[in-house]
């Protein structure tokens, strides 16, 4: 997993980036209004908390963040659908794209835009999605060391590597919320958690023209407004 630790580093810096234009903010909104629908609660609906602390990590403001919760209260709202696309990108690479729409159709065919445009194709469903395993991700401000390292298979973790500064914690995702509780328990404090799909066998490339190609592909689908989240097998 260590290729997705580089690259879960790598989107959180690109992320903080967008956030300056406003483009994350937007999307930031969208996921946390999505998730407020199960309740308006982060202490009683994980899955808002980590939408909020996803877009408190990016500095997204308090009042932009609470304005998203008051939105899922908002019956006339657009309502927003979690959809999933596979498709096979440059080099035959393999593509999830998380989106959160409210027009299918359109959202499909800005995608679908993106994979004919660098002569790619967007695949059926489990096309390439059983390449992928779905995990619970923890990420940590720390150093590795033997008592963190104890602390953290204490607390039920499945597994966890270090990049730069941080610590990376892989959970089933059905224990991602107990893991990260008993991380703060033993006084840890998670920046952000999240649910990844992280690939079983990743590909790399080391040609700089390659590599240019596969991000240029990615950035583009990353831009759409709809696109919440791109997974791909690329060894970073």
């Amino acid at each position: 997993m260590s290729g997705h630790s580089k690259w879960a580093t790598t989107k959180r810096q690109k992320f903080i980036l967008d956030a300056k234009r406003g483009s994350a903010f937007t999307k930031l909104s969208r996921n946390i209004t999505i998730a407020a629908k199960s309740g308006i609660d982060p202490s009683a609906n994980f899955k808002l908390r980590m939408a909020v602390d996803a877009a408190r990590s990016a500095s997204m403001p308090k009042d932009n963040i609470e304005r998203a919760i008051n939105k899922a209260k908002d019956s006339s709202d657009s309502i927003l659908s979690e959809v999933m696309y596979e498709g096979f990108g440059p080099f035959g690479i393999f593509v999830l794209v998380e989106a959160l729409a409210d027009n299918k159709n359109r959202t499909l065919g800005e995608i679908k835009n993106v994979f004919l445009r660098h002569g790619c194709a967007l695949g059926g469903q489990n096309s390439v999605v059983w390449n992928f395993n779905h995990v619970g991700m923890i990420k940590i401000k720390d150093k590795i060391s033997a008592e963190l390292e104890l602390k953290i298979v204490e607390a039920g973790a499945d597994d966890f590597h270090e990049f730069e500064d941080y610590i990376f914690i892989y959970t089933a995702p059905q224990n991602l919320q107990t893991v990260q509780n008993n991380l703060i328990k033993v006084g840890l404090s998670p920046e952000e958690s999240s649910l990844e799909f992280v690939p079983k066998e990743a590909v790399s490339f080391t040609n700089e023209e390659e590599k240019n190609t596969i991000n240029k592909f990615l950035d583009e689908l990353d831009d759409l407004a709809d696109v919440k989240q791109c997974y791909t097998n690329v060894e970073c």
